[in-house]
């Protein structure tokens, strides 16, 4: 049996930059590899790395619904 992980989504403020999304992005394939889903402006990953996910937007000062 396959265990299905939860899997929060956290999207991206649409009126942030263009350039703190590209760097919030990038820290996050950094700190989580394959383990980050991204797609848009919607990031999406295990629940154990939600945490982090949400760390790493609040030092880039990106705000973010959802997590």
């Amino acid at each position: 049996m396959i265990k299905r992980v939860d899997m929060p989504k956290f999207v991206l403020d649409k009126y942030a930059l263009d350039s703190q999304k590209s760097e919030a992005k990038a820290k996050v394939v950094s700190e989580l590899g394959s383990n980050a889903s991204i797609s848009g402006d919607v990031i999406e990953v295990p629940s154990y790395n939600a945490t982090k996910v949400a760390q790493i937007l609040s030092k880039v000062g990106i705000k973010y619904s959802g997590g």
